[in-house]
């Protein structure tokens, strides 16, 4: 078990040097009375003292799933999902996911009848077993 959880330690310590990727067990987090964070500060010199912030701007050209996992039942094989864009188009000044998610980034249109073609003429999984 301890080997285990070195290996867990190690990876983790190695992931936290990726711009992006935040690791809450190597911070120690200190919080004012009100609840709010008074101070998060690294315990793991592999940590950043700021996370930042990674953004794919061009959703076209990333990978997509071809085959994605999804339950075996009829509801869910018969549909193709597609992620249309990332980020909102309204920008309410209220909505935190609106001004956090931003800038709105599209896929192609042609991308998106691409992949919904090659997803739907998927065999059916049930008429194989």
């Amino acid at each position: 078990m301890e080997k285990i959880r070195e290996i867990k330690t190690e990876f983790l310590e190695i992931a936290a040097t990726v711009d992006g990727i935040y690791v809450p067990s190597l911070y120690d987090v200190t919080y004012n009375q009100d609840g709010t964070i008074h101070a998060m500060v690294p315990n793991c010199e592999t940590a950043p003292e700021k996370v930042k912030k990674q953004v794919v701007n061009d959703l076209t050209h990333t990978y997509y799933p071809e085959k994605p996992l999804v339950p075996y039942i009829k509801a869910t094989q018969d549909r193709v999902v597609l992620e249309i864009q990332r980020g909102c188009i309204r920008g309410c000044r209220f909505c935190q996911a609106g001004m956090i998610y931003r800038p709105i980034r599209p896929r192609d249109i042609d991308y998106l009848k691409k992949w919904q073609l090659r997803c739907s003429i998927i065999p059916d999984m049930r008429k194989s077993h």
